[in-house]
């Protein structure tokens, strides 16, 4: 494995965890907010084990914004993570995949199939991924990569408890299009275990 986060401690908390079970673990700290930074990450990836064979795209950001307080700040943070940087490294690790192909699995969300009033930007960049997955699929196909996507709802993730504290601070009153525990099949917010 070879794992990225933006958060340096937590990162070499799970690399030594893992090492411990056994697992071959690298990685390196990243924000992954342009091209050159997310083409190094992958460019690691490869250095350090000389092959790639799987791609988990699974960086993530948003924050809670009502329609009428979106900024082009806004905009760019998500879509500079959500979909610029999940887009390059696709493309830098399908370069690596070339000679004995690979897969790719892009995280989207259930969020880019379904209307998010208080999340539009986040809901639009996972639309977007869905969008790039399915491009990608037929673009490398030939070369024996494998291009999916995978939409989770809710997840007891850092961002579902920062979205949620958003949402108590900035309250419109508003619930229509919010995720709805009761309309989840388990009953319950999945865990990242799961």
């Amino acid at each position: 494995l070879f794992l990225t986060d933006k958060h340096e401690g937590q990162l070499a908390e799970i690399v030594t965890e893992l090492s411990g079970d056994g697992a071959q673990v690298a990685g390196t700290p990243a924000e992954l907010m342009g091209s050159s930074q997310t083409r190094d990450v992958i460019d690691k990836a490869f250095q350090t084990y000389g092959r790639i064979a799987t791609l988990v795209n699974n960086a993530g950001v948003s924050r809670v914004r009502s329609f009428w307080d979106l900024t082009d700040e806004d905009w760019g943070s998500v879509l500079d993570v959500n979909v610029k940087a999940l887009f390059f490294a696709l493309q830098a690790a399908a370069k690596h995949m070339l000679q004995h192909g690979g897969s790719i699995v892009n995280i989207a969300s259930v969020a880019g199939r379904l209307p998010r009033p208080t999340l539009m930007h986040y809901a639009a960049s996972k639309a977007a991924v869905i969008s790039i997955t399915r491009s990608a699929a037929l673009a490398l196909a030939c070369k024996k990569i494998r291009v999916n996507a995978i939409a989770p709802g809710m997840m007891d993730t850092e961002m579902l408890h920062t979205l949620r504290c958003d949402l108590e601070t900035n309250s419109t009153g508003s619930t229509a299009g919010q995720p709805n525990l009761s309309a989840l099949p388990l009953g319950r917010i999945a865990q990242p275990a799961e």
